[in-house]
């Protein structure tokens, strides 16, 4: 059951997600962007657990596995396709929202896709799209913190790219 403590729980783990995450857009290599997601994830799946959002503890989880994952080898096709099908398969079996449960699943999918882009303003966007379908599903699972992390990692990840692509232009 959900209670008044239950959401005030989980929505302090989500803050301190969120301050991770803001902190992974402002990051200027997929390393480092990497490394500071291990440790929001893990906040996070804690945080959807105690708020009883299942599909979005699956994908952090596994999203945890993958990242480390990424650290220590070299990212493949094949990685991606195993990664992709086990966050679809989990994810829709742990999904207790309907409809609703699909939208974390889509955006972690996506961003595991796209993990191997070296240019990092198109990995950027990825992690934008994905925060959107994030923020819909956050809000409806009263995890507010997460929400308004999705807002602030969408808002940092613009100005990253916007960093990165001057960093760009000076360097020609």
């Amino acid at each position: 059951m959900i209670t008044i403590n239950t959401v005030l729980i989980g929505n302090i783990l989500s803050f301190i997600a969120a301050v991770l995450f803001v902190l992974m857009g402002l990051a200027k290599t997929r390393k480092k962007m990497l490394t500071l997601q291990l440790a929001q994830v893990l906040f996070l799946g804690f945080s959807n657990i105690v708020l009883h959002a299942f599909t979005g503890a699956v994908m952090n989880f596994v999203a945890l596995v993958r990242n480390i994952l990424c650290l220590k080898f070299r990212y493949t096709l094949l990685m991606k396709i195993v990664i992709s099908a086990v966050l679809v398969g989990l994810g829709l079996y742990a999904n207790n929202r309907g409809l609703l449960g699909v939208l974390p699943i889509i955006g972690t999918v996506l961003v595991t896709c796209c993990l191997d882009f070296t240019n990092v303003p198109r990995l950027k966007l990825a992690y934008i799209i994905s925060c959107l379908l994030w923020a819909f599903y956050d809000f409806a699972v009263s995890n507010y913190s997460s929400c308004l992390m999705d807002i602030f990692g969408i808002t940092s990840n613009i100005i990253g790219i916007i960093t990165v692509k001057r960093a760009e232009g000076k360097a020609q």
